[in-house]
């Protein structure tokens, strides 16, 4: 059921996607991370059987349904890529070749709140909803960052995660997603895509195309340090 505006602009704004059927040489499975630039430029970054790819853009509305013409360096020309919007969620559907013969189908969730300039001494609540191989396929795990300085850890919480420390790199790649390059004491280098849906909550993408292991899943960011001020003496108190 259509019950929501297609926005009058996609640029800035990602889309994470799981695709639900699909022709060769467009993908049949997996899930998708499309960032729009600015109004003509975007890239994907695949995931699962979904290839990497880049390209230029235009995009219209009508009511509900965005539509987007693609001109892509994996699918080529690909005309009437239907977005059908239900709030910030959705289904798509598109159509590649001279005839239209190749498609391919998913649903999506749009991110568009501003990510941070820094993510110095925030913590990240990670869910993890899928994934492949060497990452875990399900679980919850905290991502914390200091302070000063480019370390972190990873503290598992449930499921298949590991306990791990490192270092990372943080930018903004869109208005609404943020990548952090992380080299991992237990998986090596790895890319994480942050995309937000309000101030704290939002998608979390994993990708590391040396193996091509991923992981993708729902992520809160954490208040930064708590600090005890007052009592300060004649009481007992732990802080944890």
């Amino acid at each position: 059921l259509l019950n929501a505006q297609a926005p009058a602009s996609i640029a800035g704004n990602t889309f994470i996607s799981a695709v639900t059927s699909g022709t060769p040489p467009l993908a049949t499975t997996g899930y998708l991370l499309f960032l729009p630039t600015n109004s003509t430029g975007y890239s994907v970054i695949g995931l699962g059987g979904v290839s990497n790819s880049a390209g230029n853009y235009s995009y219209s509305i009508n009511g509900a349904a965005g539509t987007v013409n693609y001109s892509d360096s994996v699918g080529g020309s690909i005309k009437g890529s239907f977005f059908y919007f239900t709030s910030l969620l959705g289904s798509y559907a598109l159509a590649a070749g001279a005839f239209g013969q190749y498609t391919q189908t998913g649903n999506f969730a749009m991110f568009t709140n501003p990510v941070p300039n820094s993510i110095a001494g925030h913590g990240f609540y990670i869910t993890v909803t899928n994934g492949g191989y060497p990452f875990a396929t399900n679980g919850s795990f905290n991502l914390t960052t200091a302070a000063s300085g480019n370390s972190y850890t990873i503290t598992a919480i449930t499921g298949g995660g590991i306990n791990s420390t490192g270092t990372y790199s943080y930018a903004k790649l869109n208005a609404s997603c943020g990548g952090i390059q992380l080299t991992d004491s237990v998986t090596g280098v790895s890319t994480v895509y942050l995309a937000l849906s309000n101030s704290v909550t939002g998608g979390y993408v994993l990708t590391q195309p040396s193996s091509g292991g991923y992981q993708i899943g729902l992520v809160s960011i954490l208040n930064t340090a708590i600090a005890i001020t007052s009592p300060t003496s004649g009481s007992t108190y732990v802080t944890n």
